[in-house]
């Protein structure tokens, strides 16, 4: 009596793992870089703010978030939330170039410019 053979005995997954591993070289050499370099510039300028202004990392987090996406210019919503910093009149409104300038420096250098 002759033993059963499985389809997949000998299922040939070749291109699949090459495949597979042309994205997991792509994730680590490209991907993950670009991720590790991201966090970098990011915690160097919430240091940076940080140096000026004393304020939870949520904070620091929304103003470096709000400028990196406007190309470092102020919005009025940025204005609105944190008007201490950034609107007229504010107690903290003369260091408002000291940490717009920062979050500037931090994300001029990389894949992120």
């Amino acid at each position: 009596m002759a033993v059963p053979q499985h389809v997949w005995r000998h299922l040939d997954l070749t291109t699949h793992t090459h495949y597979l591993s042309e994205l997991l070289r792509q994730t680590v050499e490209h991907e993950m870089t670009e991720e590790a370099l991201l966090l970098r510039q990011h915690d160097a300028a919430r240091a940076a703010i940080k140096r000026w202004v004393e304020m939870p990392d949520a904070d620091a987090d929304r103003i470096i978030r709000s400028l990196h996406q406007s190309q470092c210019v102020v919005s009025g919503k940025l204005r609105q939330e944190l008007p201490a910093i950034f609107a007229e009149g504010g107690a903290f409104y003369g260091v408002q170039e000291r940490l717009v300038e920062p979050v500037r420096a931090a994300f001029e250098d990389g894949p992120l410019a």
